[in-house]
């Protein structure tokens, strides 16, 4: 592993994922009842009462869910509307990001509904 992708794995990129899965599975523990994307949407709604993020980032990921497949997903569109991720165009540096939420989520063994 290189320097850059343990600060990544370490850093912002591997805790937005593990954020993601930890309050993934406790608020569906809360709301058993509740479905996956119903679920996603609780996560953006906690998120976004605690961090300082514009509104019209918000609006953006409430949109996004609706096309979302799973939760590597959501943890890249949150990435995606809290930094410059949107803005990067090496393809490399984004594969990479992937890996590194993919396996960060593996971790957690979830698997979605999102019909």
């Amino acid at each position: 592993m290189g320097i850059l992708r343990f600060f990544a794995k370490h850093g912002n990129i591997g805790k937005t994922a593990k954020w993601t899965a930890i309050t993934y599975l406790k608020l569906k523990e809360m709301y058993p009842n509740k479905k996956d994307r119903e679920i996603l949407m609780a996560m953006i709604d906690l998120r976004y009462s605690v961090l300082n993020i514009k509104d019209f980032k918000k609006k953006i990921l409430i949109e996004n869910v609706k096309e979302m497949e799973n939760l590597n997903d959501f943890a890249f569109s949150l990435l995606g509307a809290e930094t410059c991720l949107s803005e990067i165009k090496d393809w490399k540096y984004i594969q990479e990001t992937i890996e590194i939420i993919e396996e960060e989520l593996s971790k957690y063994n979830i698997e979605l509904d999102l019909r």
